[in-house]
């Protein structure tokens, strides 16, 4: 069972994020994926801990465009991305001690899923609004 599928609704236009963002929902989708079949506990906290690491290159990449074309929300973005990273690190640190594959695919769920699709939806559909009204060449 897949928990999440990309959609042509996450769309933001910008070729870079989009093609984050469709990694990010196949990790996801992965990563439940895995915990909801595998009891090898090293293999689904591998596989966590791949998307934390992820989710936080992803958001660096992100924040280097914003600093890089002034976009105005920055502060804004950057605290929601600071606020979901923590808490998916939360998330595979608690898998880490616990091994609880349940709990593990209730947070990305309940949480993780409706978060990303949330933000791939509004937030960053607001920053790519931004982004094309920059002069091109400015965006890396």
């Amino acid at each position: 069972m897949s928990v999440v599928q990309w959609s042509d609704d996450f769309k933001t236009g910008v070729c870079g994020v989009d093609c984050q963002h469709k990694a990010l929902i196949r990790m996801l989708s992965g990563l439940y994926s895995i915990a909801e079949k595998s009891q090898d506990r090293e293999v689904v906290s591998e596989a966590a801990s791949l998307l934390a690491d992820f989710v936080v290159e992803h958001f660096q990449c992100e924040e280097k465009t914003m600093r890089d074309i002034s976009y105005p929300a920055y502060e804004s973005h950057k605290k929601q991305h600071d606020e979901f990273a923590g808490r998916v690190a939360n998330v595979v640190q608690r898998f880490d001690e616990t091994g609880d594959n349940g709990t593990l695919n209730e947070s990305i769920q309940n949480y993780m899923v409706p978060w990303l699709t949330e933000h791939f939806t509004k937030t960053d559909k607001e920053m790519a609004g931004f982004i094309a009204c920059v002069p091109s060449g400015k965006v890396a």
